[in-house]
């Protein structure tokens, strides 16, 4: 439970297991940019289902913890994927974790911390 909003992961284990499978949110309660208020007993679910994709296709997420930011963004858009930022200075962490392999247009977050 996060800001007093409590969720659900519900997979769909009908699907045969695939090494080359990644998991996909198919579908979520309350839909995106729905309003909720906070108190309310608001549930989040996601419905989360295995989409099996040609190795070939992902893409090996690269390290940039310790870059500026400026580098870290240049070496993110050029490998194929999408950024977003939280905080400002140096790259302090990552997510999803370096070395992880995903599709083409992902989104990597990069936490970011001024050095003193």
């Amino acid at each position: 439970m996060e800001n007093n909003l409590s969720y659900e992961i519900v997979e769909n284990v009908s699907e045969e297991k695939n090494k080359n499978a990644v998991k996909i949110v198919e579908s979520q309660i309350p839909l995106p940019n729905e309003r909720v208020t906070l108190g309310d007993n608001v549930k989040i679910k996601l419905v989360v289902k295995n989409n099996a994709v040609a190795d070939d296709r992902l893409l090996e997420i690269p390290d940039v913890r310790n870059m500026s930011l400026r580098k870290a963004i240049n070496v993110l858009l050029s490998g194929g994927f999408d950024v977003d930022i939280n905080g400002s200075g140096k790259i302090v962490e990552q997510s999803p974790s370096p070395g992880t392999k995903l599709l083409p247009k992902s989104k990597i977050i990069l936490y970011c911390k001024n050095q003193h």
